[in-house]
């Protein structure tokens, strides 16, 4: 309600300096005493006349209520970043106090008060031209001396953009959905509006910002280096800041009417998040109940706080951090909080039906399928590669002693762990280990950019091959196949006898991690002798809640085939979210770069915007992935 309240209070504040600003305009403009000269003139000066006694209060208090959308980001009332709000408010600031003490902006003058200034105007002009009476001079000579018509343009395009920017918010906050459920007018408004008004807005600051810095009253009010930053500092990050503002509200416009305008979702079909106390399909409730029960395999106190947290989507974070504490103080512990983890989410993720009926993903997993797949296999009748280790680097290819030299020299700068320089040395001095031609492989998002298909290809590698069922994946996948030494088995909907064509294999090759999970798990567990170990690589990646899905669903084949085929061993594409133990040598280094660059102030302006001013320290994982990304 509070924010409600705020957004509408807000929206009257602009409604009304909009009608002011607009009145004076209109009045200025149809005043048979203002209507001599060019209409540009005229229009000048009306604009000019916009910042005057009755706008003063009106568009102090409009502007300085913004403040509290800084509070509001800092405190997670709302999902705006605190250091870009910070920012385009104090933009606003800024130019406020320009126009508050720069004279030269200011008509500060009701307009029944503008007989007595022109009689003042009238007595100046007598006295310097001494020929001509007070009587004589005609009123287009004695309009205010006002030039500003920025401050105008300026305030009319903040008003013009504020009034719907807040009306759509109030929208949002009552219908709770600022996408689809607003009214399409405000909705339209609030993401195009933007494309006149920027540049309109911009245009009126800098104005505002060039009277400032030429201004004498504002120099005398602040100093020289205050006339240096609104005449030169200003217009600098303007020229470059305003057209990535423009097109960042391009993207938000573009990504807004995406969604509004998106074809509902289909039904929910297979390995699907649960229905929350909302009636929707949310991961907050998931969450919080998985990591609750989790943690409580080894400490209920930590679960009950988990438990009773209010806001768990902006304090999960020291939530899992608890979590990694208590499985960091033994092996046993570490396990137990996974496999109470791992049963939670079995038990509250849904496996729906094509028929709609729906079970616990792990009820899915135990019960007996009637469906199976066919296989399809593909040998390779490409040249076995030459058993040695060759790694392209910089237009080369490295391969014996220079590959072992460039190793060392990336273990030394810190590109890679000691231990994997090692492991890579040892692959070069041992070349019979890239034979794999005996190993298989179950690669589940095969087609996956950071899996390993082309390198197993080339060693010659057994394929066990698990990606969505769309036939241009095959048909990429398969014509890898046959030019390497290796072979590709994958799941198929029909006998391959069946199929005449390659286009008819394509169409028929694939299968879905989400709605064929247990057919999938049945068809590897029945695929080959069990005497040929497997090794099941999880490669495949999708962003948000879907990850989570799909890390689910190639869990439960993983841990199947870990129980029921001997020998199989597993695979993993580690990401930057996942949590790990780290080797002392990583930990060192991190500590190194914090003492070297937690000064710096990019990294602070980052750990502001990360934390919402909480902490001007970064910590050392910030310290590394940043001075990762100045490097590259």
């Amino acid at each position: 309600m509070y924010l409600i309240g705020y957004n509408f209070a807000c929206c009257l504040g602009w409604a009304m300096v909009w009608k002011t600003a607009v009145t004076t305009v209109l009045t200025k403009m149809s005043d048979p005493e203002d209507t001599s000269g060019s209409f540009l003139d005229q229009l000048s000066y009306a604009l000019s006349s916009v910042y005057n006694a009755e706008m003063e209060p009106l568009l102090y208090y409009s502007q300085m209520a913004a403040l509290l959308e800084i509070v509001h980001a800092f405190l997670r009332l709302v999902r705006s970043p605190v250091l870009v709000t910070a920012m385009q408010v104090s933009s606003r600031i800024v130019a406020l106090i320009a126009i508050v003490h720069a004279s030269s902006a200011q008509s500060k003058y009701p307009s029944k008060d503008r007989d007595g200034l022109t009689r003042k105007l009238g007595i100046q002009f007598f006295l310097n031209n001494l020929s001509v009476s007070d009587t004589l001079v005609p009123s287009s000579y004695l309009r205010i001396p006002l030039d500003q018509w920025g401050a105008g343009v300026m305030i009319l395009s903040w008003a013009s953009v504020e009034v719907p920017r807040y009306l759509f918010y109030v929208a949002a906050l009552v219908t709770g959905d600022a996408t689809k459920k607003t009214p399409y007018v405000l909705f339209w408004l609030r993401y195009s509006l933007f494309a006149v008004l920027y540049p309109t807005g911009i245009m009126g600051e800098m104005s505002v910002f060039r009277k400032a810095a030429t201004d004498a009253a504002f120099v005398q009010s602040f100093s020289t280096v205050a006339a240096t930053f609104y005449g030169v500092v200003l217009p600098i990050v303007y020229f470059f800041g305003s057209p990535f503002m423009i097109f960042n509200m391009v993207a938000n416009r573009k990504s807004a009417f995406k969604k509004r305008f998106a074809k509902p979702p289909p039904p929910p079909r297979g390995l699907c998040w649960p229905v929350d106390s909302k009636g929707q399909r949310s991961s907050t409730e998931v969450n919080k109940a998985i990591v609750a029960a989790a943690v409580g395999a080894v400490n209920s106190d930590k679960a009950q706080a988990i438990l009773k947290c209010k806001s768990w989507r902006f304090s999960y974070g020291k939530h899992l951090r608890a979590l990694v504490e208590e499985q960091c103080k033994s092996p046993e512990a570490a396990l137990k909080i996974a496999e109470a983890g791992l049963a939670k989410a079995y038990e509250l993720f849904e496996f729906i039906d094509a028929d709609g009926s729906a079970v616990s993903f792990e009820e899915a997993m135990n019960a007996k399928n009637t469906d199976k797949f066919c296989t399809g296999f593909v040998q390779g009748t490409g040249t076995k590669r030459t058993e040695k280790l060759e790694v392209p680097y910089k237009g080369e290819i490295l391969s014996g002693q220079r590959l072992k030299d460039q190793i060392q020299a990336w273990v030394d700068y810190g590109t890679i762990e000691p231990s994997c320089g090692d492991a890579m040395i040892k692959c070069v001095d041992n070349p019979k280990w890239l034979d794999v031609s005996n190993r298989y492989f179950v690669l589940l998002g095969a087609g996956s950019a950071m899996g390993p298909l082309h390198v197993l290809m080339a060693l010659g590698a057994n394929i066990i091959a698990i990606d969505l069922d769309r036939p241009n994946i095959w048909k990429r996948l398969i014509g890898i196949a046959r030019a390497s030494s290796g072979s590709i088995t994958f799941p198929l909907k029909v006998e391959q006898k069946t199929c005449t064509t390659d286009d008819e294999l394509f169409a028929a090759a694939g299968c879905n991690l989400f709605t064929h999970t247990p057919m999938i798990r049945d068809w590897l567990l029945d695929l080959y002798p069990k005497n040929k170990p497997f090794t099941v690589g999880s490669y495949a990646y999708l962003d948000g809640a879907l990850h989570v899905q799909v890390s689910l669903a190639m869990d439960a084949i993983c841990r199947d085939l870990s129980e029921k085929r001997k020998g199989t061993s597993l695979a993993y594409l580690c990401t930057p979210t996942d949590l790990h133990l780290i080797p002392k040598e990583a930990h060192d280094d991190a500590e190194a770069y914090y003492k070297e660059y937690s000064k710096k102030l990019y990294c602070k302006f980052y750990v502001m915007e990360r934390d919402g001013f909480k902490s001007l320290e970064p910590s050392p994982h910030v310290i590394v992935s940043l001075s990762v990304m100045s490097f590259l």
